[in-house]
């Protein structure tokens, strides 16, 4: 953990905000891909949201579309 600090400090993110987004991009990358049959639910679920509310709000704050709106 001390190195993952390290490796952090130099940089203008903080760790729990580069996983945020590194996991909210994934879901946006698999909201493109999925068949529509697959609920977002359980897109979300995939990147380790277990609230469909929270992710869709996450979401939204940082990609200004809702999840719905993203899908492909």
């Amino acid at each position: 953990r001390a190195t993952l600090d390290r490796c952090f400090a130099e940089q203008d993110i903080a760790i729990a905000e580069a996983i945020r987004a590194r996991r909210l991009g994934r879901a946006r990358d698999m909201l493109a891909r999925a068949p529509r049959s697959v609920p977002i639910a359980d897109i979300a679920m995939r990147c380790g949201y277990l609230d469909p509310a929270h992710f869709s709000r996450l979401f939204r704050q940082e990609f200004g579309v809702s999840p719905t709106d993203a899908r492909g």
